[in-house]
């Protein structure tokens, strides 16, 4: 059953008023009190009745206690506690406070369910209360409400007569109702913190200090003393998270700190949990990246309400600098930042766990577990059986010295030992373990303390290490070779499935996983999403060091072994993987273990680095990608020299990057570089060398170097085919790249041949329904559609379609982009009920993959509009291309060409709706974007000259006209010149120009000069 309220008393103080006779209607104090309460709240409820657990019974033992109180406890929203001197004198009082506070914890009410009444007076409290009293009177004090109801004893039940202790039963009542309200709010605060751990005890002033300091508009920073581990920090951190969730309702998030040095980048891995989707342009620029992060957040906390951000594991100061700080703007109080870690406080800031402040920082030192709490925590576990039990377990947490890991260990190694008792393990401790710890010497010695921490959580946990069956004492192995807070699951039931087969069944691998995360050796981090299933674990560092120090090296290398065979295959299948949605978890445990290798120094570490910069290559993830990549070349230059071939596919991986994110004068002398190397590593003839060739002839043709470009192409393929011949998969690769450049061109039947060269390639080694061969298909289909060859196109899109939906499954983008493309031949047939609902489900499918403001979103809804256009419904197409354009210049910037396209779809639907004033300075800034981003002489400056110029002519503007069209000419004539072939779109400006100089005033004869004049080696026949 679930009550309202829990009434917390010294059953002394309920005994019936002298005199007392039989009959009587009130029997006690406090009863009195509660009725009255009870009546109160009919009357402002309207006949409600409040739910309260009133024992009445004499509580005679511990076992009493936990079956009669204990659980009625944890089903009450309020305690409401009746202070008196009989109250602090009753042991069975102090254990309901303090169940209770553990309660408010996993509740998210910290210092809000508790309702303190004075009914008496208390010598000397709460002014100068006892020393034993001391930690409940600090936590009285931090209640904001009390209600004072001392003139009640002594003027009896008359007192309830009192129109000032009606006026403080009223607000009683209003105050529970208003504080059992905020439980439901705090269990709807997201969280993305690791689980609550019942287990926490105590720092209940360091919870408070670090509301204090996060309200003061601080960012609050829980530091070790001495930077020594085990004393709990994260821990404390994660408490508070779920303490005080009501103050969150925007919710509680993560963010791993451990290796990041820019606050900035960092704080975007926030975006999946605000539903925010960068879009390519910001992807590629981290300040535009951090600003759409930054808006959305603000939108967030508007929309829901204060946030709470913790940074566990903070090992760079310059995170916390007051530079990065001041660029999330903390002062409105609707985002608090809460960090963990391990460098040492500033000076000023030791000095017990009163928290400093510094600048935009307040420091919390966190120093050992106080010996009432550490005896507490071994109690969680063990419970104390007589007063004796409970004086040896403050023996036990004195010899420990507050090692907060050190009690937890012992405390889980009792409970899992009836036999045991505290008294033969202290007997065990003085005797066997701390005489093996060195003389610590004086307080300073930093690093003595550490060894003997070290050595002392080494004896502690060979009990529980020791009998763990092997398989699990192989789980943990492994454990302790992977990032810390980044432990997969999945890959450990990997390894150990190898030497254990049965551990493949779910029923023996859930045992295990429940046995060590009872065993405190893993804790929970995060859950799958579609079951429950965890997917990742953590463990304490210390505990991965004892763990490493058992092993033998021969072990330890066996195990590293094992370890990077499966992260090779689990790299390979991330980059074959068509499910990327599902599988994008894995790869941030593969980057932290990137990271941590090469904080090791592993040899591997440079490879790990590049691949997992790859895989957020993939992922449009540039900005996480580039450090990486990054950090491997730095790596493997100052490991191998700059002329390496490891160096070399750095370089081109990195400079692949910088070309998508369009910083193509970076990208050049990369691929050079790389170029060279490989050159003079592997001879000019070797594959290598044909794939370096080929990636900077693509860059060739992303900056119009047409000429060169396609020579670069011809080098590859010349070394293809006398090297492994041109069958082979990377042909067909370059086959396709210099397909698109044909294409792109004008040159169709040169571009046939490469793509179906490719298909045929890619056919013969990969199978007929491979996802490669699909793709090749929709590039050769769309050729053909390009070229009005759409009967023959038709079926090779129906058939790439089939290929693509079985191998991605039928709502992934790949999906998205062929039923687009078939789309757009079924509108050029005419065929617009079809087309309709190809395009609408592109659009669904693309909307959920990349969110409602991604370009591949505004692409579908202009080809979607295209289609309104054709069909007259130009009132449903003009809010999609202008919905198409608020994406492109929302999410690509001011100087993008899709936002230049987006500009000219608008424009032309202004044109054919006679609207020319409003599309002239669409068509005219679509024109300078284009000339800006892509340079003066690119096609799709020519086809933006050619638009202006015949809205200037329908305008009568012809002398404007004139020089706009002549430039977008003479753009296809060299283009034609470049490539050896007449672009297809020649002719049509030819006539034109043609038009418009006929429009003018002259005649054949001087037209025919205009041409001639601006192109004589077009016109050579006639000028014969």
């Amino acid at each position: 059953m679930s009550y309202d309220v829990f009434i917390s008393y010294a059953r002394k103080d309920n005994e019936p008023p002298e005199p007392f006779q039989p009959g009587d209607p009130e029997p006690g104090w406090i009863t009195a009190f509660i009725e009255a309460l009870k009546e109160e709240y009919r009357r402002a409820t309207g006949g409600q009745e409040l739910q309260v657990y009133f024992d009445k019974k004499e509580i005679r033992s511990m076992d009493d206690w936990q079956r009669h109180i204990f659980r009625h406890l944890r089903e009450s929203k309020i305690l409401l506690a009746f202070l008196s001197p009989n109250y602090f004198k009753s042991p069975w009082c102090r254990k309901e406070w303090e169940a209770w506070i553990d309660h408010e914890i996993s509740k998210h009410i910290l210092s809000e369910g508790i309702a303190p009444i004075y009914f008496v007076e208390v010598p000397g409290f709460p002014d100068s209360p006892a020393a034993h009293l001391a930690d409940w009177v600090e936590n009285f004090r931090r209640r904001q409400w009390q209600v004072d109801l001392r003139p009640f004893i002594p003027q009896g039940l008359e007192a309830l007569r009192d129109e000032g202790l009606k006026d403080r039963l009223a607000e009683l009542e209003r105050q529970i109702r208003e504080r059992a309200g905020r439980v439901a709010r705090a269990a709807a605060s997201p969280n993305r913190v690791p689980d609550y751990n019942p287990c926490f005890v105590g720092r209940l002033t360091e919870l408070n200090r670090l509301f204090d300091m996060l309200f003061e508009g601080r960012v609050g920073v829980v530091a070790t003393v001495h930077g020594l581990g085990g004393m709990g920090k994260s821990e404390l951190a994660f408490t508070y998270a779920h303490a005080f969730a009501h103050e969150y309702p925007g919710g509680r998030y993560l963010l791993r700190a451990e290796d990041r040095t820019d606050l900035q980048d960092l704080l975007c891995d926030l975006a999946p949990d605000l539903n925010i989707q960068f879009s390519d342009e910001e992807s590629k620029n981290p300040e535009l990246k951090f600003r759409r992060l930054r808006a959305g957040l603000d939108q967030w906390t508007q929309e829901k309400g204060r946030v709470l951000l913790v940074l566990d594991n903070v090992a760079q100061h310059r995170l916390l600098s007051k530079d990065q700080l001041g660029k999330l703007n903390l002062s409105q109080d609707r985002v608090h930042l809460l960090a963990t870690t391990r460098l040492l406080p500033p000076p000023s800031a030791l000095s017990g766990v009163a928290a400093q402040t510094h600048q935009t920082t307040a420091w919390l030192p966190v120093d050992e577990l106080p010996i009432n709490d550490a005896a507490r925590l071994l109690e969680k576990h063990r419970p104390f059986t007589s007063p004796e039990e409970a004086e040896t377990a403050r023996e036990i947490a004195k010899a420990l010295e507050g090692f907060t890991l050190a009690v937890e260990t012992v405390a889980i190694h009792l409970a899992n030992e009836p036999d045991l008792t505290y008294a033969g393990f202290l007997r065990e401790l003085r005797g066997k373990i701390l005489p093996t710890l060195d003389d610590l010497g004086s307080r300073e010695d930093i690093d003595l303390r550490l060894h003997n921490h070290e050595k002392l959580l080494a004896h502690l946990l060979k009990p529980t290490l020791e009998p763990l069956e092997p398989p699990e004492g192989l789980a943990v192995q492994y454990a302790a070779l992977l990032p810390a807070d980044q432990i997969p699951l999945p890959w450990l039931r990997s390894l150990i499935t190898q030497d254990f087969p049965d551990m493949g069944q779910d029923g023996e691998w859930n045992r295990l996983v429940r046995k060590l995360m009872g065993l405190r050796l893993w804790q929970s981090t995060r859950t799958a999403e579609e079951d429950e299933r965890h997917l990742l674990v953590r463990m304490h560092r210390l505990v991965q060091e004892v763990v490493r120090g058992r092993l033998t090296s021969d072990e330890l290398a066996e195990r590293q072994k094992s370890l990077e065979t499966l992260v090779g295959q689990r790299d390979a299948a991330l980059e074959n993987t068509t499910q990327w949605t599902g599988a994008r978890w894995e790869v941030e445990p593969l980057e932290a273990l990137a990271l941590l290798w090469a904080d090791q120094g592993h040899e591997k570490a440079a490879w790990l680095l590049n691949q997992v910069g790859m895989r957020w290559h993939h992922l449009a993830e540039w900005t996480r990608a580039e450090p990486l990549m990054r950090r491997a070349l730095a790596i493997n230059e100052a490991g191998l020299g700059p002329e390496h071939p490891d160096v070399a596919i750095k370089l081109n991986n990195l400079a692949l990057l910088l070309q998508a994110t369009n910083r193509l004068a970076e990208a050049e002398p990369l691929m050079r570089r790389a170029l060279s190397i490989d050159g003079k590593s592997f001879g000019p003839d070797h594959p290598v060398v044909a794939r370096d060739l080929s990636n900077l002839a693509g860059l060739f043709v992303a900056t119009n170097r047409w000429v060169e470009a396609e020579q670069l192409f011809g080098w590859a393929l010349a070394i293809y085919e006398a090297s492994i011949g041109l069958g082979h998969l990377e042909v067909a690769r370059v086959l396709n790249n210099l397909a698109y450049m044909l294409q792109t061109t004008g040159r169709y039947a040169e571009a046939w041949n490469s793509y179906r060269r490719a298909l045929e390639i890619r056919e013969k080694s990969l199978g007929a329904e491979h996802p490669q061969v699909g793709m090749a298909l929709n590039n050769l289909a769309e050729l053909l559609r390009t070229t009005n060859r759409l009967a023959e196109a038709e079926p090779l899109f129906g058939r790439a379609l089939a290929i693509n939906e079985a191998s991605f499954g039928p709502n992934h983008p790949e999906v998205a982009k062929i039923l687009n493309n078939l789309a757009e031949l079924l509108r050029a047939t005419n065929r617009w009920a079809e087309a309709e609902p190809l395009y609408r489900r592109a659009l669904a499918i693309d909307e959920a993959s990349f969110g409602p403001g991604n370009p591949n979103v505004a692409r579908d809804l202009n080809n979607l509009a295209l289609l309104l256009e054709d069909t007259n419904r130009l009132e449903e197409a003009e809010p999609l291309y202008r919905r198409a354009l608020a994406i492109n210049e929302a999410g690509l910037g001011p100087n993008h060409p899709e936002l230049a396209s987006s500009l000219n779809n608008l424009a032309a639907l202004l044109y054919a709706t006679n609207r020319l004033t409003e599309a002239e300075p669409l068509y005219r800034r679509s024109l300078a974007i284009f000339e800006a981003s892509l340079g003066t002489e690119h096609l799709q400056v020519a086809y933006a000259l050619n638009n202006l110029a015949q809205l200037l002519q329908a305008t009568n503007r012809l002398a404007e006209a004139e020089p706009l069209m002549r430039r977008g000419l003479v753009i296809l004539f060299n283009c034609s010149r470049a490539t050896g072939h007449l672009h297809p779109n020649l002719q049509t400006f030819v006539d034109n120009y043609a038009a418009l100089l006929k429009a003018m005033g002259l005649c054949d004869g001087e037209i025919l000069a205009r041409l001639r004049e601006l192109a004589p080696d077009f016109f050579a026949d006639e000028a014969e």
